[in-house]
């Protein structure tokens, strides 16, 4: 079974009540720290890239992970 980080830190995102892309596009680096326990360094930066995928409307393809979306986009 593939493991993804992105969706694993997701998950805590969502695990704090955050119920909205709004609210999550409003929080800063440090809101982000401060309301997520046990978060680390490298989770940040995929939280931030989390942030900018949901700004630039592609969610679904950053979660998939470039080389991951490359080999689903082509089976359809």
């Amino acid at each position: 079974m593939f493991e993804n980080k992105k969706i694993k830190v997701f998950n805590k995102l969502i695990g704090t009540g955050i119920c909205s892309a709004q609210q999550f596009l409003r929080m800063s680096g440090a809101d982000l720290i401060y309301s997520i326990p046990n978060l680390e360094p490298d989770e940040l930066s995929d939280l931030i890239a989390i942030q900018d995928s949901v700004r630039d409307g592609n969610l679904f393809e950053c979660l998939c992970g470039k080389e991951n979306y490359s080999e689903i986009k082509g089976e359809y």
